[in-house]
């Protein structure tokens, strides 16, 4: 765009808007305005749309590791319980997928 207004600038009449039939340098001007303005709202959309879709992959990745390492933990057998710490698993299992979040 910077290019494009310096080319507006240098060759007015000859520039590359110039070619697509506008030769008036203000009526330039405004049309390099105007694509720079759609330009920005495209990609602030964009870029906002990519955060929210990112989050949203994250969390539910999350959400479906803690499922599956809580029902692979309710299939284990009572006697993996006795020998430990049910906080402690649980608080591993937590841990390592808050690692992953961070990741």
């Amino acid at each position: 765009m910077i290019g494009i207004a310096v080319d507006v600038v240098v060759k007015q009449q000859d520039s590359i808007i110039a070619r697509w039939g506008v030769k008036d340098v203000f009526q330039q001007f405004l049309i390099l305005s105007i694509l720079t303005v759609i330009i920005w709202i495209l990609e602030s959309v964009f870029e906002y749309a990519y955060a929210r879709l990112w989050r949203n992959l994250g969390q539910k990745i999350q959400l479906d590791l803690r499922l599956d390492a809580y029902s692979h933990l309710q299939e284990l057998e009572l006697a993996y319980f006795e020998e430990r710490s049910t906080g402690g698993l649980m608080s591993i299992i937590s841990d390592d997928i808050n690692q992953l979040e961070r990741f």
